[in-house]
């Protein structure tokens, strides 16, 4: 049996998104179950980590913020959630010194879909990337596909790749210096982060087929 409940639970745990489903009906076909169900408009409420909230707060973010998005984001995407509750602000560099300006880590704001790979890049994940934020003083784009995870675009060299299993995921994991893990196109053998070639079969690549 599948209430209400229970799918928001599904839900979350996959995307790290709370939603709060509207209707849901339940169908039977050649002895499989389909489950159809409709979030209630703007119910998507990112869930974040205490440090992570931390962050967002020392950089001007309140829960009460709230940004305008876009009419071509959907509801249903965590984008919409996402841009919803930080549309506008910007992560600084939390180690920074006195003399120095600090990095513009995240910038949260809808990024025009441009550039093929992008799309092909959609198509081979199977969903829907839309842009959420500028990383790094503009040195790379952060996408979030259907299913909450979140990936990095870089614009100083040819390098996709996957950065959390959702933006809360992503952040945190920032905070405590991991690594984002590229992704290899089918005839890639290797690729450029952080400074050095990884090859094929390494095992910090991210595999898109495994989601691992």
């Amino acid at each position: 049996m599948c209430d209400m409940k229970t799918l928001e639970h599904h839900i979350r745990t996959k995307t790290g998104y709370f939603a709060r489903i509207c209707s849901i009906s339940v169908s039977y076909q050649n002895k499989s179950v389909q489950v159809n169900y409709k979030l209630c408009s703007n119910s998507i409420v990112t869930e974040l980590p205490t440090e992570v909230r931390n962050w967002f707060t020392e950089c001007g973010w309140s829960p009460d913020h709230k940004a305008a998005v876009s009419d071509s984001v959907p509801t249903a995407h965590p984008a919409h959630a996402v841009l919803s509750a930080f549309g506008g602000i910007t992560l600084l560099e939390r180690e920074c010194p006195d003399d120095d300006e600090p990095i513009q880590e995240f910038t949260f704001r809808l990024l025009s879909t441009t550039g093929g790979h992008i799309n092909k890049w959609a198509s081979r994940l199977k969903s829907t990337l839309i842009g959420i934020a500028d990383e790094h003083n503009c040195h790379a784009k952060l996408y979030i596909d259907e299913k909450g995870r979140c990936f990095s675009d870089s614009l100083v060299h040819d390098c996709f790749a996957f950065a959390g299993e959702s933006l809360a995921d992503t952040l945190s994991g920032y905070l405590t210096n991991r690594r984002y893990r590229a992704l290899l196109a089918p005839l890639q053998q290797q690729v450029s982060i952080y400074g050095e070639w990884v090859q094929r079969g390494d095992p910090r690549i991210w595999n898109y087929k495994l989601n691992r």
